[in-house]
């Protein structure tokens, strides 16, 4: 599996990416997956190998929620299908993988290789695409042991502003009230950068989660 970014400014459609890739006329970027703010739109390619004894579901994680468009190809003997079509703008439940992140199964059968040709899109603000690939059994894994991870941490955090609460009340130090606001406001913040807002609160709400990161 390895990874190849290019960059545009033009929107272009599936077929057009990958003739400019073909014919070496799309930029390649160096920046890779992390590029920040940027005006382009990004194009990657990959090949996926399965060396297993038997057929494989590979899941492929984007590994940041707050992307505006993405959608994946698949390439065979020159041509390109669409396979999925995503966003932080299309309700919650369509997403193929119901996971905070995006996340793309992928069918590979014993000793076959495909190829894939990835569109993410966030213009003029900061971008990042970390990017994994994962077995099914190993996807999972990775879940529960972050969901396990994250409810601690969260609950962590709404535990200590119950407990600032509830001294500052009692002790009438508005301080420990203001602690427990600035902590109640730290987490909500994670939970929506991390994807868990939307995928919790707002997942019928499309046109308001483009804003209820900030």
């Amino acid at each position: 599996n390895r990874l190849v970014v290019y960059a545009t400014t033009d929107t272009l459609s599936g077929e057009e990416a990958l003739t400019l890739i073909d014919s070496d006329s799309l930029l390649r970027t160096e920046k890779n997956v992390n590029p920040g703010i940027s005006d382009a739109a990004y194009w990657i390619r990959f090949d996926i190998l399965n060396n297993h004894p038997e057929a494989i579901r590979f899941f492929l994680e984007i590994d940041y929620a707050q992307l505006d468009y993405l959608q994946l190809f698949e390439i065979n003997d020159g041509e390109i299908n669409q396979l999925e079509e995503t966003c932080d703008r299309f309700p919650f439940d369509v997403r193929p993988v119901q996971y905070r992140n995006f996340v793309f199964p992928l069918e590979v059968s014993k000793g076959e290789t495909r190829s894939y040709l990835l569109n993410i899109d966030k213009r003029l603000s900061a971008t990042r695409f970390p990017t994994s690939l994962y077995t099914e059994s190993s996807f999972w894994k990775m879940y529960n042991r972050e969901t396990i991870f994250y409810g601690f941490c969260f609950g962590f955090l709404a535990l200590v502003t119950i407990i600032s609460l509830l001294i500052g009340i009692r002790l009438r130090l508005n301080i420990f009230i203001w602690y427990a606001l600035y902590v109640l406001t730290f987490g909500l913040r994670c939970f929506a950068k991390l994807g868990y807002g939307y995928q919790y609160i707002t997942h019928d709400f499309p046109e308001f989660n483009t804003h209820f990161f900030p």
